[in-house]
């Protein structure tokens, strides 16, 4: 993960770098502040890949492993949860 985030997204000047990780930490204290749950690593990598986006320093295939595997996520919980609730809830009765 940290390989992919440091090396697999863009290709960030330290400037760039600064920038993202700014940008992430003010996110994240706002959405605290607010109450509202953020998860930091979504929160870093639109960071990285905005910055990198700046100096036209986006690696594709880092960035579009990232989105895909966002994309499976929600729907593979959904399935393994709905799958677990139907297999313990005869054993809960």
């Amino acid at each position: 993960m940290a390989d992919t985030l440091g090396f697999g997204l863009s290709k960030l000047s330290r400037p760039s770098g600064l920038a993202a990780n700014l940008t992430t930490a003010f996110v994240v204290l706002i959405a605290s502040v607010l109450g509202l749950p953020v998860s930091t690593t979504h929160v870093l990598v639109g960071a990285i890949i905005s910055a990198g986006a700046s100096e036209r320093q986006i690696f594709r295939q880092g960035t579009t492993q990232v989105l895909f595997a966002w994309l499976i996520t929600v729907p593979a919980a959904v399935f393994f949860a709905w799958a677990l609730a139907l297999s313990l809830l005869p054993a809960l009765r």
